[in-house]
């Protein structure tokens, strides 16, 4: 369940960037389409901030900052986890099997379930952050 998690966000991050270069300039979107084609499960929060988002601007990291603090504090208070550590999570299990062969044995279904989609929340963040 975790390399199909991860493979939706990777696409579904692909796509935000490859929406918002098309709106920004054709000579970017080609840059963009290129770049993308090799992130290849390359999908933590740090890399998306430092590696991808910088890219077009810190105005967008600050956006995007300011919408994963907003919606983890939402998160929490409403339901008592933290959304950047479930991504993380499923990031992780994604990774042990994918690289290492390792059916991680702690989570159960429910659990890897409940943290893709709060994971998904990360991506939402994303799309409003690249906004123009």
């Amino acid at each position: 369940m975790a390399v199909s998690a991860v493979t939706v966000y990777e696409l579904a991050i692909k796509t935000i960037f490859a929406e918002f270069a098309t709106k920004k300039h054709k000579v970017l979107k080609n840059f963009t389409d290129e770049y993308f084609d090799r992130i290849n499960g390359h999908i933590k929060t740090k890399t998306i901030k430092d590696d991808y988002i910088k890219k077009y601007g810190d105005k967008y990291v600050k956006q995007f900052e300011k919408h994963l603090a907003s919606k983890e504090t939402e998160i929490l208070q409403a339901q008592g986890v933290s959304m950047l550590t479930a991504y993380g999570n499923i990031i992780l299990w994604r990774n042990q099997f994918a690289h290492a062969g390792i059916i991680p044995s702690t989570p159960t279904y429910e659990e890897a379930k409940k943290a893709y989609y709060l994971g998904k929340n990360i991506i939402d963040c994303l799309a409003l952050a690249m906004r123009r």
